[in-house]
């Protein structure tokens, strides 16, 4: 019955895949790593790419493209008021905004990882710490630290 069904039944149509593309964004330098995460996509339609040490921003909507940050010669805050000076060639190995805001978690080879918020234009919105693993999934994003 069900086969017989199936044979009679419409067959349907077949959807049309377009050969080129609708939109391409030049990404030099970009790292083809699979452990890496260099590309997020944030619930306000902002597209976060990061090439080496910089992280750029499109906007979707108005085509508009930003560089947010370049961390080659990033100084960082340390815990007892001295700065940690980052010079080199380190690159960005994850880009991450959370769902429940614009807050972008930027992380590099060395394990420090920066937040920028979008909203008021706070850059960095949160201090840079030492940390292993950033969660930006729920309001209630916790950061793993390493000792």
């Amino acid at each position: 019955n069900a086969s017989i069904h199936l044979l009679y039944s419409p067959k349907r149509k077949l959807r049309h895949i377009p050969e080129l593309p609708y939109k391409v964004l030049d990404a030099p330098d970009l790292q083809d790593d699979f452990y890496l995460n260099l590309i997020d996509w944030s619930s306000s339609n902002i597209l976060s790419v990061a090439l080496g040490p910089c992280v750029y921003l499109h906007n979707a909507q108005t085509n508009n493209v930003q560089l947010l940050c370049d961390l080659t010669h990033a100084q960082l805050p340390v815990p007892n008021n001295n700065r940690l000076s980052i010079i080199g060639s380190d690159s960005v190995t994850s880009v991450n905004w959370s769902e429940w805001s614009n807050i972008l978690a930027v992380g590099k080879e060395i394990i420090f990882v920066c937040f920028f918020s979008m909203e008021p234009k706070i850059f960095p919105a949160f201090p840079w710490e030492q940390i292993a693993a950033p969660h930006l999934r729920s309001p209630l994003f916790f950061i793993i630290y390493l000792q």
